[in-house]
């Protein structure tokens, strides 16, 4: 994939922005928001740069993971996909910090957090169409003691998995646009509290039923 070539210099560059963008930030800023685009947090601005700089140590991590780790061409061709995309996303957070210095306002912080939101439900979806075909390993995937015991609990548990995030994922972006629409604030929260059990421990006890079912 030729963005691999361009995503450490595209980070680099990414965060050399936000630094000379967070130079003209007032000392204290918000740095996180609840779901109503209220400020429940303030912080020293130089938090923002450390923020942008995840995305480099993350492919910085993962490079240095594929160079000295032995894994089967399948996935490393998934995660040669995956982990930019993925840095692409986390670039977006310190922008969003910087908006909200700068701006203000309840009402642009409320959109903040439906676009966030709306981000997050795209890349739940994107992780869905990429699990399913991932080879049992220690760093991705549906990774509890049960799929790592059994290929075939493990292909189980990540097809599973694949269309409970595809659910969430799509449940998630509706719902973020439900609240844009109707200015209920409540629909946004609601689907959180239903998507993350739904994607971390269904799969869990799953993989605990499919694997003692198969070893019995």
């Amino acid at each position: 994939m030729k963005i691999n070539k361009y995503i450490l210099p595209l980070a680099i560059l990414n965060l050399i922005a936000i630094v000379l963008a967070t130079l003209g930030l007032p000392d204290i800023v918000p740095l996180h928001i609840n779901f109503t685009g209220s400020v429940n947090l303030f912080g020293p601005k130089w938090v923002i740069p450390f923020i942008g700089l995840i995305p480099i140590l993350l492919v910085i991590a993962y490079n240095f993971y594929d160079n000295h780790y032995d894994e089967s061409l399948k996935n490393k061709d998934i995660k040669n996909k995956l982990i930019p995309i993925i840095a692409l996303f986390m670039m977006i957070p310190s922008w969003f910090l910087v908006i909200m210095a700068l701006a203000d306002s309840i009402s642009l912080n409320r959109l903040v957090t439906i676009f966030i939101s709306v981000l997050l439900g795209f890349v739940f979806i994107m992780i869905a169409y990429f699990i399913p075909s991932l080879e049992p390993n220690r760093t991705i995937g549906i990774r509890t003691p049960w799929t790592l015991k059994n290929e075939v609990v493990w292909r189980k548990t990540n097809k599973l998995a694949s269309y409970l995030f595809l659910i969430g994922g799509l449940f998630v972006m509706l719902s973020s646009i439900a609240t844009f629409i109707s200015n209920n604030n409540y629909y946004v929260l609601i689907s959180w509290i239903i998507t993350i059990p739904l994607i971390a421990i269904v799969p869990a006890f799953y993989s605990y039923y499919k694997y003692n079912k198969i070893s019995n």
